[in-house]
């Protein structure tokens, strides 16, 4: 089971980064700490956050991503 997230893409004020057009992939099997991550991420202006609760998830979301269609590979898993 997965769960594709849309984080809202900003820069931080005042930050020397901009991580707008960053996709990052969060393999994690609590629901409270995927979703901490998330806020995190969020955050900081990370433009898409995707969660996998499971590895097999994760590997069929790495595999869309490369070549399945999507809109491309992550930058962090």
């Amino acid at each position: 089971m997965w769960l594709k997230a849309k984080t809202e893409s900003k820069k931080v004020k005042g930050a020397p980064y901009d991580l707008g057009g960053f996709r990052v992939l969060v393999l994690e099997d609590s629901r409270f700490i995927a979703d901490l991550i998330k806020g995190v991420l969020a955050k900081l202006g990370v433009g898409s956050v995707d969660i996998a609760y499971d590895i097999a998830s994760a590997k069929d979301l790495i595999s869309k991503a490369v070549g399945g269609g999507g809109n491309g590979s992550y930058d962090l898993a």
